[in-house]
């Protein structure tokens, strides 16, 4: 008895020494099997400079992430991360409810190539990570059974802050972000620095541009059908229209970016699913854009001026207003102010412009 404790001791002895090890050893671990799994299922390079996870002291880190271009694309890489944070409450991971302090992100840049034969980089990643698409099959729907135990729910997730800095998408059009700040539980965000290039073939002016926007919200309205803003501010804006060749940059960025608008196809009318649940509203109480610039040009020949400071109160208050009815509000209001400072000289180039950042808005959301 007492030689099978001691040969029980011992395996006890080194399986916790194992263990211990492989807990010591685990960024080693897990660097190593993203490295070599990763590409398995991308079918590209993926690289990971660092990682530290410490899910008793609720933190974790990684560095130097990076997924290269599948074959057929540039050597660029597809995409990149300099550094992901998360810092939790260790405690929380065993109640009804996951409390994550903070999420940070800083430096990320992410590239979209369009092939000859039309594809993109970012499908292809995406086929090779998932696969071909299949066709769905028609099921029959299966009888309820009356002794199915009900799921448990999902916990739920209170995250503090979120803080995102120095983005960069290379597309048709450069487009750069300086820094996102996000606290839902307090109901505040702030944007900096947003930036967006010209597509080819335009000036190397940029076609739009903000140096902030705040918004304050109230919290508790996030997760009901109606989100209620009490404020968001909007500071140095600027809007640039260009016709050139035919076209204007903005409906040539959206046919880059979102592709040819195809034809309206006529099916027939399908019943109104009654599980569908409802878009949410939202009501602005107090909106204001301060210094704005708007620029239109033909062929390089053009005027920049500058607008009145524009101010809204009580968007969907009176009227129930989804997120595009709102947005379609303030973009009209944009619209007229624009018309309203250029004057009749460039008029209709500038409707048409506003006709193209409404429809680019309706697409994009």
């Amino acid at each position: 008895m007492k030689t099978f404790l001691k040969i029980f001791s011992g395996i006890v002895f080194v399986l916790i020494l194992a263990l211990s090890g492989a807990y010591m050893g685990r960024n080693k671990l897990i660097k190593t099997a993203v490295e070599k799994i990763g590409p398995k299922f991308t079918q590209t390079t993926v690289l990971l400079g660092e990682i530290d996870f410490q899910p008793l002291q609720g933190h974790f880190m990684i560095k130097e992430f990076h997924i290269g271009n599948p074959e057929g694309f540039s050597e660029k890489k597809l995409f990149s991360l300099g550094s992901l944070t998360v810092d939790w409450q260790p405690k929380s991971l065993l109640s009804d409810k996951i409390i994550i302090e903070k999420v940070a992100v800083e430096k990320v840049s992410a590239s979209h190539e369009v092939a000859k034969n039309g594809t993109n980089n970012i499908e292809v990643l995406q086929k090779n990570i998932l696969g071909e698409p299949k066709p769905a099959e028609k099921k029959a729907p299966e009888p309820a059974a009356k002794d199915k135990k009900q799921a448990k729910p999902a916990k739920a997730v209170d995250i503090k802050e979120v803080t995102v800095k120095d983005v960069k998408v290379d597309a048709e059009a450069t487009i750069l972000l300086g820094e996102a700040n996000f606290q839902p539980v307090q109901g505040h965000g702030v944007i900096k620095e947003l930036h967006v290039g010209n597509p080819k073939g335009f000036s190397d002016k940029k076609l739009f541009s903000l140096s902030s926007v705040t918004v304050d919200l109230q919290p508790e309205t996030l997760l009901s059908n109606k989100i209620i803003i009490n404020k968001i501010m909007v500071d140095n804006v600027f809007a640039n229209y260009e016709i050139a060749k035919g076209t204007n940059n903005i409906d040539a960025l959206q046919k880059k970016l979102l592709g040819e608008p195809k034809p309206a196809a006529k099916k027939a009318a399908k019943p109104a699913a009654k599980d569908k649940k409802p878009a949410k509203n939202v009501v602005i109480k107090d909106l204001t854009v301060k210094d704005a610039k708007v620029a239109a040009s033909i062929s390089g020949i053009g005027v920049s001026l500058p607008l009145p400071t524009i101010h809204l109160t009580g968007i969907g208050e009176k009227k129930p207003s989804t997120f595009k009815q709102a947005l379609a509000s303030i973009v009209k209001v944009f619209s007229t102010e624009t018309l309203g400072a250029i004057g009749k000289a460039t008029t209709e180039a500038l409707k048409s412009g506003a006709d193209s950042l409404g429809k680019f808005f309706k697409e994009l959301f």
